[in-house]
């Protein structure tokens, strides 16, 4: 009797391990995913992308911005707010995709004050990154933003980019979205960069105004493959 009772305690004792290592098995990875997404645990310091990582991420928003018919930037973004549109082309164009229906991603060039050689060489970058994009490059779209007045660009940039699209806002908003971003990216507000934004308005990375646009493609490459909006 005793070596049967022996016998059915060892079983029942087999059993309940074999069953904890089953919810370990399920819930152990589950766990460690949800402490690394909220935690930062475990995460390693280096990253895949070339970009500098906004995280958390800013919103559009913060920076004030109006296009070149006056209205808010952010509209171009949150479909979701009543008189909400796409981005599309500049009017300056007769190309405009009059039947877009969703917003894209966005390289943004940004600074202060006239376009100058570091504004030149961005605006150049990112257009090259756009035709590079191949069969996605309908997914991406650019805006030049800027604190002076571009409702009437000069000659030269609107010969040489007719598919650009133009942004505007002041100083102090310039200097409040420098404030939001995280990294003490305060200096962002007195230097051209070239920002990735994404269909929803989030600003993601941000680029140097003259980094290669090797590294800026392979980026982008990442992102369009990764997402399924925009």
């Amino acid at each position: 009797m005793s070596d049967k009772n022996n016998n059915s305690a060892k079983s029942i004792r087999n059993n309940r391990l074999k069953l904890v290592g089953l919810f370990a098995m399920v819930f152990v990875p589950m766990a460690a995913a949800t402490s690394m997404y909220f935690g930062g645990w475990g995460i390693p310091s280096g990253s895949t992308n070339h970009g500098e990582l906004i995280w958390p991420p800013v919103s559009i928003a913060q920076l004030n911005a109006t296009d070149s018919q006056g209205q808010p930037l952010v509209r171009h973004f949150s479909l979701d707010e009543p008189g909400a549109r796409p981005l599309k082309w500049d009017l300056l164009t007769t190309n405009a995709d009059k039947d877009v229906v969703e917003s894209k991603w966005v390289l943004m060039v940004m600074g202060a004050d006239e376009c100058n050689k570091p504004c030149q060489a961005a605006l150049y970058t990112v257009r090259q990154v756009n035709i590079a994009l191949g069969k996605e490059a309908d997914r991406v779209t650019r805006v030049l933003a800027s604190n002076v007045d571009l409702s009437s660009p000069s000659a030269d940039i609107a010969g040489q980019y007719p598919l650009l699209s133009f942004a505007n806002m002041d100083t102090a908003s310039l200097h409040r979205f420098s404030r939001e971003l995280p990294n003490n990216l305060t200096k962002a507000a007195n230097e051209w960069n070239i920002w990735v934004v994404d269909p929803l308005g989030n600003v993601i990375l941000r680029y140097e105004a003259e980094r290669h646009g090797k590294d800026i493609l392979k980026d982008m490459k990442r992102l369009l493959k990764l997402s399924n909006i925009g």
